[in-house]
């Protein structure tokens, strides 16, 4: 099994449910504020993803056949008035420490082979300095 993922840097806690990925552990908030990336074709040392998309409701998600596409965001400021405002605000505005040693899934779900995989990603709502 192939795994693939896509580090970005950006603002996520939780608020409505959560999606467990069983294989690797990979897990998300659910949340009002989403994006999506959609990918037309994608490989993974030169072979196409294999599975039919999808997330918990998938068949992939009991036969541990699928490749999985996750996508994290990295970087957390010290300070909980920080989150979400970047490295710079973090450390030259508010002199707060800026880590980035962890990283928060804030999506994934199972390649489509046929194409279109489409990624979500989870934003930030709720409590200030509420990182999950």
């Amino acid at each position: 099994m192939k795994y693939f993922s896509i580090i970005f840097t950006v603002m996520v806690t939780a608020l409505i449910g959560r999606a467990t990925e069983p294989q690797t552990g990979w897990f998300y908030d659910q949340s009002t504020q989403q994006g999506f990336y959609i990918f037309d074709t994608i490989t993974i040392d030169g072979s196409g993803v294999e599975g039919g998309g999808g997330s918990e409701d998938s068949e992939c998600y009991t036969s541990g056949t699928c490749d999985v596409v996750g996508a994290f965001r990295r970087g957390i400021c010290s300070d909980p008035a920080g989150q979400g405002l970047g490295e710079i605000y973090c450390t030259a505005v508010l002199g707060a420490a800026w880590s980035t040693e962890e990283e928060i899934c804030i999506g994934w779900v199972y390649g489509n082979s046929e194409g279109g995989t489409t990624v979500p990603l989870m934003g930030k709502e709720g409590v200030e300095g509420d990182n999950t």
